[in-house]
Formats: structure tokens, sequence, C-alpha cells
């Protein structure tokens, strides 16, 4: 066997020793030289790839030696980088170059001398507040990152691995710090030192301070929902528009000088609101670096919001309100804003710098989507008043008296609701109750992972609204608008069959000879003793506008003087009353608008059943 016992990189000197000793030994360098020994060296004069025999009479082994003229790989890593310094937390990319006797090397990365603390794995949700230093690849922030090399070649022979990666370093502070690239080492799985590193000094630059930043935590804008009466918590921090990945400035100090809030459509008074904060500093009480920003708080009373206003669906005064579809909302105002002055000192220099929050909408602190089904508005009241035999309202003491003492704060709606709902919330499968739907799982032996939810009773009944299909839900409206007959002050004598409400006349304002039609205006006709109206499309022939006794040359008012005939507009106007909706639109209580009908209205961001949600979390969990 023949085996190197020694090789020089730089030099073409080797030494081959056979394994074990042969008799009349003879190695054969390759170049033409020949070396009478169990053991010797050789210096070659070229570069190539020879091949080395050696041994014995009987039997000899074969080895072959890449003499190179240049440097072969060792452990090496140079960092690279394209400027000088880098902005406060902006990402800054460096190249990492490595040459390497080994395939694949992990780089350990550090920071030395940041006036940040290392980036904490462990977040929290104020950790971002903190100023930090981080490394980070494809997005990810690392402490390490391991790179796999290519093979360099001399003919076939390998001569080492070179590798290239570029990894992104942040630092929240300004100042110097120094960043160190290092090749891991180990021997059996044990760190060791390393001699193999690269060093840098790296320059963190900070930029002018030019505005005020307002925001939720720091990062993420105040939500666009906010409730009157409750402190609604927002951090300044301080920082300047030339920076897109972060606008946290430090080593900065002052204070708040004037807050104001605004609203675009009813110029609310400053006066109408409080809010308290504190100085902003580059240091808390126990000398740790707070990055420049303060946690405030602001809260705004319902009693300067306007006030809750009713509406029903009737545009004239009736005497029996059991037909009215109400409407009860609160106006609100849009846009509102949280803006801010500071005063604050920077190396020496004072700014006095201004700031605006993103629009939000502030609301009275209720549900002001409360809403009730058939069945959740009875009373004891009702009850009585269905089961007697007469009317109850011809004896008006009683009728208050009953009334007074089983109408006023009844809760028989809500356990009358279940009876009369009882076979849609346990049969039909898209408005039962979240506990019929596990019921029925059980029937079928379906498996049915319920998660251990167990909700509050309120917050159970919205959960099982809000897995209610949204047309059963809110039901359809109805777009009948052929309705004539013309019966003025007779309600409860034009039932429509399907949604149970007074049906509207579309009968429009009577046309008499003298008055003035339009051409393509759809009109209603009828002989005087007819009881249907036709419609009549009025044609162009005769003009543009013209009075009604010219159609007497036009047909169908030939044969028949025209005095034969009645002649109105037509108002074309849908009836839109509900129709089959789980909703009682009929409950004086109820404050969910019906045209809120889309999906977008009652699931996107913001819609209906996240305020509702939001409302009943923030009441029950986080009311004062």
């Amino acid at each position: 066997m023949l085996s190197p016992l020694s090789g020089t990189k730089n030099v073409t000197k080797f030494t081959f020793v056979i394994t074990p000793s042969a008799i009349d030994p003879l190695i054969n360098w390759g170049d033409g030289s020949f070396s009478y020994s169990n053991s010797a060296s050789h210096v070659y004069d070229s570069i190539g790839l020879y091949s080395v025999y050696g041994g014995g009479c009987s039997s000899t082994s074969a080895y072959y030696v890449s003499v190179y003229d240049g440097r072969f790989y060792s452990d090496n890593i140079v960092v690279t980088r394209n400027a000088v310094s880098s902005l406060v937390s902006c990402p800054y990319t460096f190249n990492i170059n490595i040459s390497s006797q080994s395939a694949k090397n992990t780089i350990i990365l550090y920071a030395g001398d940041s006036d940040s603390i290392p980036y904490n794995f462990q977040r929290n949700f104020w950790s971002h507040l903190n100023p930090e230093w981080e490394f980070s690849y494809n997005g990810e922030q690392i402490s390490e990152i391991e790179i796999l090399g290519t093979p360099v070649y001399s003919g076939s022979y390998i001569l080492g691995y070179s590798a290239s990666s570029a990894v992104e370093y942040k630092d929240d502070m300004p100042g110097n710090p120094v960043l160190t690239f290092t090749i891991q080492k180990k021997e059996e799985d044990v760190s060791i030192n390393s001699r193999a590193y690269a060093s840098i000094s790296h320059s963190i630059c900070a930029v002018t301070p030019d505005k005020l930043f307002i925001t939720a935590d720091g990062i993420n804008p105040l939500n666009k929902l906010q409730w009157a009466d409750r402190k609604i918590p927002y951090v300044i921090s301080v920082g300047s528009s030339q920076i897109s990945c972060s606008n946290i400035l430090h080593y900065i100090s002052g204070s708040i000088t004037g807050i104001d809030f605004r609203s675009g459509c009813y110029g609310i008074s400053p006066s109408s609101f409080s809010y308290s904060v504190t100085n902003i500093n580059s240091f808390d009480s126990s000398c740790f670096p707070t990055g420049g920003y303060t946690l405030s708080t602001f809260s705004y009373p319902s009693s300067a919001l306007p006030s809750i206003t009713i509406t029903n669906n009737l545009e004239e005064c009736v005497s029996d309100y059991s037909d009215i579809e109400f409407l009860k909302t609160r106006k609100t105002p849009k846009s509102v804003t949280l803006s801010a002055t500071g005063r604050f000192l920077y190396n020496g220099v004072t700014y006095t710098l201004t700031g605006v929050s993103n629009p939000f909408d502030l609301l009275a602190f209720e549900n002001r989507h409360s809403f009730y089904r058939k069945g959740e508005d009875k009373n004891v009241y009702d009850i009585l008043k269905d089961s007697l035999h007469f009317e109850l309202e011809q004896y008006s003491n009683l009728n208050l008296y009953l009334s007074s003492i089983a109408g006023q704060g009844d809760t028989l709606g809500k356990s009358y609701d279940k009876i009369q709902n009882f076979a849609k919330d346990h049969n039909d499968i898209d408005v039962c109750t979240y506990e019929s739907i596990i019921n029925k799982s059980k029937q079928f032996d379906c498996e049915f992972d319920n998660f251990g939810l167990s909700f509050p009773e309120e917050l159970k009944r919205l959960f099982n609204f809000a897995t209610i299909p949204l047309q059963k839900l809110v039901g359809t409206r109805c777009v009948c608008n052929t309705n004539f007959i013309n019966c003025d002050g007779c309600q409860n004598s034009n039932i429509c069959s399907i949604c149970k409400f007074d049906k509207r006349s579309n009968l429009g304002d009577i046309i008499t000879a003298n008055d003035y039609i339009t051409a393509g205006e759809t009109i209603l006709y009828k002989e005087t003793a007819a009881s249907n109206f036709n419609f009549y499309n009025v044609p162009s022939e005769l003009g543009s506008v013209y009075k009604l006794q010219s159609l007497s040359a036009s047909e169908p008012f030939k044969s028949k003087p025209i005095n034969d005939f009645c002649f109105y507009k037509w108002d074309n106007k849908n009836q839109n009353n509900p129709v089959e909706s789980v909703i009682n639109y009929k409950d004086s209580r109820n404050m969910l608008n019906p045209a809120l009908s889309s999906n977008t209205d009652w699931y996107g961001d913001n819609g209906i059943i996240e305020e509702m949600f939001n409302y009943v979390l923030t009441k029950n969990l986080l009311a004062e």
C-alpha cells in the first residue's frame, strides 16, 4: 500500500511510504524519476497530475498526485459591502464569501458595541418597541447561517470549496457596531475557537426627524372602529418620512405640546374629549432604551355624539304601528383622526413636529346592530291580549293596567322565541343552533370536533345568528311594483300574503287631458268602468312633450272619447318589504339597517358581524 505521508501545499515536495515494507522496494514518481526505498521524498519540477507507483516485485500500489502552482483552499472568509453606512432601522446587505476544505460551513453572526440589544426570538406584543439589532435571511431573523460550497477543481482533483451568501443587518440605534462573521469549528460536536472570521466596523446613521407617527402600537394603525367612553390607546413615535422601512428614531427627547381630535363631518370641539400623554424620552426610569415613543390614551364621551334617531318604512302617519318596519340608528362621525404636535431636542437642535393618525369611526359604546327575530318581541301583555275573547283596546283602563304591569321590561320574549322557533332551531340545518348541529352529528355517527367551545349566553346567541346563511338571515326584498289598488287610509285590508305588510299603491298622480306627458314615459290607463289597469308607452310621433288629449288620435283611444279613460302616473318603486327573514324588522327595538344586506356589509372587514362581536367582547372582557 502506497500512502502520502506529507505534502506541502505551496511547494511540490511530497513524501510517500510503502506499507508494509517491500523487498527490493521501488517508488516510480511518474515524472521519470525513481527512488529505491520504502520511504522517500520528491520535488516535482512542473505542475501536473502524476501517477505514483510503489511496491516490490510481488505487488504494487498507485496514487495520484496533483501538483498545483497556486494556493490550495483553506478556511477563509471575506465580507464585502458597497456603502460605508446605513440609515437607522433600514436593513443593509452584506455579502459573505467563503473558501474552505469543507463542503458545508456554518457562519455565526454577531454585532458587538451596538447600542441596541440582540434580537429576542421570544416575542411579545411590545417587543418591536425595543431597540434591537438583528441579522436576517429571506425575511427570517437568524443568529447563524449554513452555507453550501461549490467544489473547485484542478483537472479532476478537488482543490476545495467556494461559497457565497448575502445576509441583512438592521440596527435600531445610531452608532458604530462591529459585525463579526465567524466560521464555526467543531471537534466531536463540540465547538472550538475558530481563527477564520471577518470583522467589519459598520456605521448606523440617523436622519433628521421631521414627523410624528401616531399608531396603535408603534407599527399598526389605529383600529378602524373605536368606542366612546372607553380609553383608546395610541403610540406616538418620532421619525422621518425619509425612511420607508421603519419610522422610529432614537436618541431624542421631548414632550407633546398639543393634541387635537378632528372629525370630517361634525367638526366636534376638542373640549369634548379628554386625553393623557407623557413625555417622549430615550430611556425609561430603569435607564432602559425605550426608542423614543410614548404610550398614551384618550377618551371621548357619548354625550358629544349625535343623538339616536328612529325612522320607519312609512312616509305618512298611521293608526296601527304593527306593520311598521323600524330602523333605529345612531349617526356617527366619519373620517375621525387624531393629530399631535411635539417639541423635541435632537443633537442640540429643537424641532417642532406634527403628525396625524389614520382615520377611524367613533361609535357610542352600545350594540348599534342589535336585532331580534320573530318571537323575541312577545311579552306577557301580548299573550293576554291575544287570548282574550274581546278587544282589549275597548277598555282603556284595563288595557293601560295590563300594559303597565305585563308589558314594560318583560323578558318573556327570550323564552317565547324558543317556543315559536322550536322547529327551525332543531330541524333546519341552516338556522338551527350550534347544540342542534352537535346532536345531529351524534345521531348520524359523524365525528364533530367542537374544540371544547363554551359560550356565555349573549355570545352564544350572536354565534348562532352569525352562522345562518345571509339570505335566510336578512331575507329578500319584495320587488313587486304593480299594485294599483287605490286604498288610501285602509290599513290591514291589502295585506301581502308573503311579507304580511300592507301593500303600498303604485298609482301615481292622476293625469288630466290638459296635463303634459313625455315621449318614452310609461303611464297607466283603464276604462272608467273597468277595474284593471294597462301600461302605455307614450309614443314619440306627436313630439317629445305634448298634452294627454293629443292621444285621442292614437290607438287604443281612437274608438272611444279620451274622457272615457282614466290616466295615472306609474309609481314604479318596489314595495321593498322584507320577505321570509329570520330578523324581525317590525320590532321597534331593532337597530339593524335593512339596507345592509350584502356579504361585504356583514362579513367584510369592520362589517356587521365583526362590529357585533367587537362590542360583545369589549363589553364583557374589557369594560371598566
